[in-house]
């Protein structure tokens, strides 16, 4: 198959099939202290027509969670400086306790799924390294979700 070079305007097909329609887009914030990490999962997003927001701490992460609305809630628990760990998911419940978070860590994944087992406080978890398919998976429940909710 023969490429045609240039500035065709060609992109890779979105991993997840692209939803294009207005009412498929989600508001995703993806919190993470990593700049490599947190700019795959954004572009990844982004790629599959959702609007993302970023944030390299947990501070920001609550206080952009304030300032507008997110239908899902990427976020890292090991985020220094400031809040991180257990306490960024409570803040974030304690600002808006319905918007779906999903945790990506290397480290506190066993103990955040047994929280979910008690408390179901997050949707889910992603250890990583992750596979980008396995974050989209959690991307189509909450696209579902808002389908049927609207």
């Amino acid at each position: 198959m023969a490429s045609s070079g240039g500035s065709s305007g060609w992109r890779p097909a979105p991993l997840g099939g692209g939803y294009s329609a207005a009412r498929d887009e989600l508001e995703i914030l993806v919190a993470d202290d990593v700049p490599d990490v947190r700019q795959v999962i954004a572009d990844t997003l982004r790629m599959e027509g959702h609007r993302v927001t970023t944030a390299s701490n947990g501070d920001s992460a609550i206080r952009l969670l304030r300032e507008q609305h997110f239908d899902l809630v990427f976020t890292d628990l090991n985020m220094p400086p400031g809040i991180s760990g257990f306490a960024l998911i409570a803040a974030l419940r304690e600002v808006n306790a319905e918007v779906p978070i999903v945790v990506i860590s290397g480290t506190f994944v066993d103990r955040v799924n047994n929280e979910i087992a008690q408390s179901g406080t997050v949707l889910g978890t992603l250890r990583k390294p992750f596979q980008l398919l396995d974050l989209l998976d959690f991307v189509e429940q909450v696209r579902l979700r808002k389908l049927g909710a609207d």
